[in-house]
């Protein structure tokens, strides 16, 4: 897909409309999402969210690599970093791809035998170091950002259920046939997810988990 040069051509008009289509998905899937777990979330940490997500449906290099690198070694490179923007930089792309795999790919984690508590608590330390940097001058553009940080990483574990239901929303939302319910069934039978539960009973289903005779 060709991207217009000139921002104010008629031609870049989907492109716009797209972003606008994806923030509001994601903004609606959040909201939705942390009333579902109950958490007790801030305006800037939900929308703190959305960015990621956004960020995430589209991930650059850099994103990549903070989702494929080993968190135990992320982490210990970036705190011992040089202080300045590329160490903050890595701290928070290393708590945006923890939190982001973490919600999206739990189970692909503890299959691999990782310990999600442990991975869990490298993602809350990134945003923490993250925002001790900021603290120092919370003036101009920077105000209220180290909130956010240390919101992130002391309900680290919360926003990560958050994100598990906004990817299984879109799990049932996309699911086709009957392979696809198949999947949505014994991903539910799995975590007992209600985004999970409303998918399947959309379709008619009632999911319900064996008893023992």
């Amino acid at each position: 897909m060709t991207t217009p040069t000139d921002r104010d051509s008629r031609e870049s008009a989907p492109t716009i409309a797209l972003a606008a289509s994806m923030a509001d998905y994601f903004r609606q899937s959040v909201d939705d999402a942390v009333r579902a777990k109950g958490v007790d979330a801030s305006a800037a940490a939900q929308c703190y969210l959305v960015q990621l997500l956004a960020d995430f449906a589209r991930p650059d290099q850099e994103l990549g690599e903070a989702m494929a690198a080993s968190p135990t070694l992320a982490l210990h490179e970036a705190i011992h970093a040089p202080e300045g923007k590329e160490k903050f930089r890595r701290l928070r792309n290393l708590g945006d791809g923890v939190l982001y795999g973490l919600g999206f790919f739990g189970e692909h984690t503890e299959s691999r035998g990782v310990d999600k508590g442990y991975v869990a608590n490298v993602g809350s330390a990134a945003y923490d170091h993250a925002a001790s940097m900021l603290r120092v001058s919370r003036a101009g553009s920077t105000a209220g950002h180290p909130d956010v940080l240390v919101e992130l990483s002391r309900k680290f574990d919360r926003f990560v259920g958050v994100l598990a239901h906004v990817a299984d929303g879109a799990m049932a939302q996309s699911a086709r046939g009957a392979e696809g319910v198949v999947k949505l069934y014994e991903r539910w039978l799995r975590t007992g997810s209600s985004a999970l539960a409303t998918g399947l009973a959309d379709r008619g289903l009632v999911p319900t988990r064996g008893g023992s005779a």
